[in-house]
């Protein structure tokens, strides 16, 4: 996230990422992390934003479609999924099955040695939580 952040990439961080990443942290008692990623929130280039009327609508066609197609998926995801959509953005998340069929571009900058997110044990890198930065 930082070298995306240094190399001029906007990250939207939906609501629904700033609960799950933090409550994940904050169960395993990540203080390193969570200050980390609290801090991310206030550099330029980093927006947080809320659900609007619109990005809850696109969530129910998808909830509804991905139910239809026998796909169904975590709401969280779908709400992702519907903010990636609504600011025509790319997901980065690990668990890339949980956003395909939704219609979305998906990113693993963790697997990318050298990519924008690579990933790491220190603080700064959020290794096995969901993320939906990048949007």
């Amino acid at each position: 996230m930082r070298r995306a952040l240094t190399d001029g990439h906007q990250i939207i961080v939906p609501s629904v990422v700033y609960f799950e990443l933090l409550r994940g942290l904050q169960k395993r008692g990540d203080s390193a992390n969570m200050d980390f990623f609290r801090n991310m929130l206030t550099a330029e280039g980093c927006v947080y934003k809320e659900c609007s009327r619109p990005i809850w609508d696109l969530a129910i066609n998808l909830w509804v479609s991905a139910c239809r197609q026998s796909r169904p998926r975590e709401d969280a995801d779908i709400l992702i999924a519907a903010f990636a959509r609504h600011h025509d953005a790319t997901v980065i998340s690990e668990d890339l099955g949980h956003f395909s069929h939704l219609g979305v571009p998906i990113e693993n900058w963790s697997k990318a040695p050298g990519g924008p997110g690579n990933q790491s044990s220190g603080p700064g890198e959020i290794p096995g939580e969901p993320t939906g930065a990048g949007l």
